[in-house]
Parts: structure tokens; C-alpha cells; sequence
């Protein structure tokens, strides 16, 4: 990482829009050349990103996901802030709409989503974010993942539980379970069996194990609401 200093610093941001804040700071920017400028805060105490930074994560999930065909950030800058200890990574913005913006107009696409979730599942690619403001859709087609911090991968395909676990997720996450009613879920299974090719004997096992995990959130999601 090459050192920036807080002069430097507010010089790469000067001007830019901030479209994600986290504990009342910008986490990323939108700056006036097209880059997004994307910052981590250095934590206190005992935590794993001192052990692997959450910014060497992003860098290195990014890279593995585009060798691996999945459209992601290409990183092209980074930088730590002196005296703070913020990370700074600079990337070009991938254009496109993210997937929450369509499901408000009704308009997810349902048939190429399933595929979507299907393919990341047969290359090995468990992203544990996967929530609707996370996927992007290109033009004419296709899609891109952004914020890939938490994201592991295997040289195998999923197996049907961590494919259960990780729909089941999606389909319960607080801002985007109102767009997953009964029959969208539905709709999206049958899409996904078919682009996944399950037989059926693995097909109906999955099913099971989808209903579980969605269960699960669901009640996990209630109760945080809830407290």
C-alpha cells in the first residue's frame, strides 16, 4: 500500500458523493473521474483485520472472482492513510443497476438471477453478502458483485447445504425479503434447479434444506428487528 497523508487524502475526496457511510464516516465515494473510493477505519482492539485486513480481503476476493468469470472490482490504487490508519482502495465503477433499484420497480429479473445464483454456486463461490444492493445488472445482460468483503471460495461446487444457506440468506435479508413473497421464492427455485441441473433425488433434498435455512433467518431477522 502506498502512504497517503490527510492532506492527500481529502484531496481524493474532495468533491466526491458519498454513497455509503458507516459509523457516521464515508465508507465509499463516488469521485468526480468515475473511480469509487473505498475506505475501512482502522479498528481498536483485538480483531481479525489486523491479522488480514478487510481492504487485502476485498483486493483479493476481487481478483479470484474475475479469474473465476464472475464480474467484480478491478482494483486499481491503494493506499493507507498516515497517522489514521484508514485503507483506501480506488477502483473504476462498474456501470450498471443494482438488483434493489429493480425489485422496487418490479422488475428483478427473475429467470437470469436464478441462473446468476446458479453459476456462483458451480464455480465455487460462496458470497455471504449476496443481498439485492450487492448485484448489480450490466447492460445488455449479466451481472457484477461489489461489495465482496465476505466472500470464501472452493475448488469444487457448493454443496446443496451451503447453496441452501446462502438463497436462504438472501431470500430473508431485512431490506429485501418483502420482494421474496412466496411465489417469487417459488419462481426462482424452479429457475435455479434447472440452471443448476439438480437431479431430482438432489432437487427435493435441496428444497428441505432451502426451507430450513430460510426459516432460520427469517426468525434471526425478526429478532433483531424485535430488540
Amino acid at each position: 500500500m502506498q502512504p497517503l497523508t490527510q492532506a492527500q487524502f481529502q484531496a481524493l475526496i474532495k468533491g466526491a458523493e458519498v454513497l455509503e457511510s458507516q459509523e457516521d464516516k464515508p465508507s465509499a465515494l463516488l469521485a468526480c473521474d468515475g473511480n469509487i473510493i473505498k475506505i475501512w477505519q482502522r479498528r481498536s482492539g483485538l480483531s481479525s483485520d489486523r491479522l488480514k485486513p478487510y481492504s487485502q480481503r476485498f483486493r483479493s476476493n476481487c481478483e479470484e472472482l474475475n479469474r473465476r468469470g464472475i464480474r467484480a472490482p478491478v482494483v486499481t490504487s491503494a493506499f493507507e492513510v498516515k497517522d489514521s490508519g484508514e485503507h483506501v482502495l480506488l477502483y473504476p465503477e462498474i456501470p450498471g443497476k443494482a438488483l434493489i433499484s429493480l425489485a422496487r420497480e418490479n422488475d428483478l429479473p427473475l429467470r437470469d438471477l436464478a441462473g446468476f445464483y446458479a453459476e456462483l454456486h458451480g464455480k465455487g463461490v460462496h458470497f455471504r453478502s449476496i443481498h439485492l444492493g450487492n448485484v448489480l445488472r450490466l447492460e445488455p445482460d449479466g451481472f457484477a458483485l461489489i461489495d465482496v468483503t465476505d466472500t470464501t471460495f472452493t475448488r469444487k461446487p457448493l454443496s446443496l447445504r451451503k447453496r441452501a444457506e446462502n438463497l436462504g440468506y438472501a431470500w430473508a435479508y431485512r431490506s429485501d425479503h418483502a420482494y421474496f413473497d412466496a411465489e417469487v421464492r417459488a419462481r426462482l427455485l424452479a429457475y435455479y434447479e434447472t440452471a443448476a441441473g439438480l437431479p431430482q433425488a438432489e432437487a427435493g433434498r435441496f428444497r428441505k434444506l432451502l426451507d430450513q435455512a430460510y426459516d432460520h433467518y427469517t426468525v434471526r431477522r425478526r429478532r433483531q428487528a424485535a430488540a
